[in-house]
């Protein structure tokens, strides 16, 4: 799903990171980074040159972390196209890129990923990483899947919970996508999986519902996925007309 490059020490709590592409689509590129929140200290953001939001303040050490750990991949990609901005948040907390780029920011337990377009490549990237959790996947699952989808992942190689994870997850990546393209917020019986495939790692999200003009109900978007342990990430890059 992603080529990357050999992985890199990090600042303070990141023991490591590493940047790459996506597979196939060299325009977008992709920065990971591990990292263990047992180490963080607040004074990472000033030494990193990284804007320390003011609505964290008095966020647990956790979320400080994550925030970080994303912000700081964002810095890695855009330094690689000489771009020195900081990537803020819009009111709706969604990330504010620099003019002339698009992406995607995810985290889960101790790491972090993000996905990174220019505009004009014409793709809008969005990523999703999850770690599995048993239990919460069959107590949710009536949320974010039909009963069709249910008996379409029953049918899928993969265990019941990890087929819904990954259901779940990719319709995140695809939503996060979508965003900027429809400007709001989408349910999750917006769209639905149509197909999953274990072999290479892909996936299928077909919409339900006209979401507009260029996205009519029947669209069909591909993804890829794949599991690393317990944690799947998943992405979608729908092309943009331009």
């Amino acid at each position: 799903m992603f080529d990357f490059m050999p992985s890199q020490p990090g600042p303070g709590f990141i023991h490591r990171f590493r940047c790459g592409t996506v597979s196939h689509c060299p325009e977008i590129t992709v920065c990971q980074a591990f990292f263990d929140t047992r180490l963080w200290q607040d004074d990472l953001y000033s030494a990193s040159g990284i804007v320390f939001p003011a609505r964290l303040v008095n966020a647990a050490t956790k979320r400080k972390a994550e925030y970080f750990a994303g912000r700081f991949c964002c810095q890695q990609l855009l330094a690689n196209h000489g771009v020195h901005t900081a990537v803020l948040s819009h009111q709706d907390r969604s990330p504010a890129w620099p003019a002339g780029f698009c992406g995607s920011i995810s985290h889960t337990q101790n790491q972090a990923v993000v996905l990174l377009a220019p505009i004009n490549s014409g793709f809008s990237p969005g990523v999703d990483a999850e770690t599995l959790a048993s239990r919460i996947m069959r107590e949710t699952a009536d949320m974010f899947t039909s009963p069709q989808e249910q008996t379409r992942l029953q049918h899928c190689p993969l265990d019941w919970e990890q087929a819904l994870l990954v259901t779940f997850s990719a319709k995140e990546a695809l939503f996060k996508s979508l965003y900027p393209l429809v400007k709001r917020y989408l349910d999750f019986d917006c769209a639905e999986i149509s197909e999953l495939d274990v072999r290479r790692g892909s996936l299928t999200l077909t919409l339900t519902q006209v979401l507009s003009d260029s996205f009519p109900a029947g669209y069909h978007f591909y993804g890829k996925w794949q599991f690393a342990g317990d944690v799947v990430t998943t992405c979608f890059y729908p092309q943009i007309l331009q």
